[in-house]
């Protein structure tokens, strides 16, 4: 069972990105991107601007620093099991054996560990806050959520997993199409070289015709260099396109991750936040990118 865990993140390496080692205490922050808590913790102090904001290391987007301080941000209990499970395994066994039913053993090693309250830790969180959006336990609702409109994780997550579901198809739809808009803009900008060459053709026909083009030569040299400066442009706009593209795909695959390994209080730990930035993310518009017209000039 460990072993086909340690499969399924193969191609997703269970390390921190910082500090290269395996998650220590690992933190999700607003974009979907998961750091140990200490790393992020020192980073985000030694780049935190006068708003209170630090850049995510990876895909570069501006995260508010809590109120509170970074323990609020929620864990990341599907990396925290899964290096559990990992760390006790005993046997290796052979590639034809961890192909075997593989996503079934997944499942029922992490639906096997439950998650202990913090607060409470002999308490089990099987419960969900809908006014505090809070996985918590027995004791949690005596003490602190009284009143509050509270509800069975097992009942509740079903939906909550349909909703992400719907959602991050909903989102991958946008991001193929985005996708597909940033491959077709050029990666070249434009020589200098080709710029002068060509001005200096539209100067050689316009002295052959200067009664008649003198104006137009200098409206024509305009327009070559409104082309090139167009096409700085662009390629700027194809970086934050690109940005844009990489935290849509964090997002996403965090979902995805989520409802293929995650238990219902991982669901409910993430759920209502989660479906609320896929639906931003879904509805943001994919920035207009025209196609580069060539930069030449044809004597007439």
């Amino acid at each position: 069972m460990a072993e086909a865990l340690a499969a399924a993140f193969t191609d997703n390496p269970l390390t921190c990105n910082i500090c290269l080692g395996e998650h220590e205490d690992p933190r999700v922050l607003p974009c979907y991107h998961t750091f140990c808590y200490g790393c992020i913790s020192k980073y985000a102090k030694e780049t935190l601007t006068p708003n209170r904001a630090f850049l995510c290391p990876i895909c570069r987007e501006e995260i508010q620093f809590p109120a509170g301080g970074l323990k609020q941000l929620k864990k990341n209990f599907v990396f925290s099991k899964a290096k559990d499970i990992i760390t006790q395994k005993q046997d290796r066994r052979t590639l034809e054996e961890k192909q075997a039913n593989e996503h079934v053993a997944v499942a029922q090693a992490i639906a096997k560990m439950a998650i202990s309250c913090e607060k409470h830790a002999n308490n089990r969180l099987k419960y969900y806050c809908e006014d505090d959006d809070t996985v918590i336990c027995g004791e949690c609702i005596a003490t602190e959520h009284g009143g509050h409109r509270i509800s069975s994780v097992e009942q509740v997550a079903k939906s909550s997993r349909d909703k992400i579901k719907a959602a991050l198809v909903k989102t991958m739809k946008t991001s193929r199409f985005k996708e597909s808009v940033a491959m077709k803009t050029t990666n070249e900008t434009e020589d200098s070289d080709i710029r002068i060459a060509t001005i200096k053709n539209i100067r050689k026909q316009a002295q052959s015709m200067r009664k008649f083009i003198d104006q137009r030569e200098e409206t024509l040299i305009s327009e070559v260099n409104s082309h090139y400066d167009n096409r700085k442009k662009q390629e700027a706009n194809r970086g934050n396109l690109e940005l844009h593209s990489a935290s849509l795909h964090s997002a996403c695959y965090f979902a995805q991750e989520l409802i293929t390994n995650g238990t219902d209080s991982d669901i409910m730990v993430h759920a209502k936040s989660l479906i609320e930035r896929l639906a931003v993310m879904e509805k943001t518009p994919a920035p207009f990118l025209d196609t580069a017209a060539e930069i030449s000039y044809n004597p007439a």
